[in-house]
Order: C-alpha cells, then sequence, then structure tokens
C-alpha cells in the first residue's frame, strides 16, 4: 500500500509530507519509526530518492527518525535505520 501511495501519485506523497511537517516536523520516516511499521520503513529508504537526508531529518524537538525508534523501544526500526 504505502509503495502505491508513494509511486502512484507524487502529489499525494508530497501533500502527505507537507501534513507531517506542518503538525510535528515528522517526516513519514518519522511516523513510521514512532509506530514500529519496519516494512514501510524499508520500502520508504528503499524509494527515497535521498535516503542520507531523510535518515537526517529532524523533528521540533531535534529527533531523528531513528532516534524515536529507540525512544520508542522500537528496536527493529531502529536498527534498521542505523544500518541503511
Amino acid at each position: 500500500m504505502i509503495e502505491i501511495l508513494l509511486e502512484g501519485d507524487p502529489d499525494k506523497g508530497a501533500r502527505l509530507k507537507e501534513s507531517l511537517e506542518k503538525w510535528s516536523g515528522f517526516t513519514a520516516l518519522h511516523l513510521v519509526a514512532y509506530r514500529g511499521h519496519e516494512d514501510a520503513a524499508r520500502v520508504m529508504l528503499r524509494l527515497a530518492p535521498d535516503k542520507r537526508a531523510l535518515l537526517s531529518s529532524k523533528d521540533e524537538r531535534g529527533r531523528t527518525a531513528g532516534d524515536l525508534a529507540l525512544e520508542r523501544g522500537r528496536r527493529n526500526v531502529a536498527s534498521l535505520l542505523s544500518e541503511s
């Protein structure tokens, strides 16, 4: 499903990104890290045009998606993000 969203309609992906950033400074990767969705994180990393920029993006509190995953106890996602 996430692949369809991200690949099928670039405008929809841009609107999602804009909404998340306005809400909390979260990227979509922050959101999946927060919720512990490892498969979605894998897809996002695979499809990201600039993986390094995505991994280094920080929320309003200065946390990366990896930081957030660790904070929430989402060890599988945190490990995936740190290895990417």
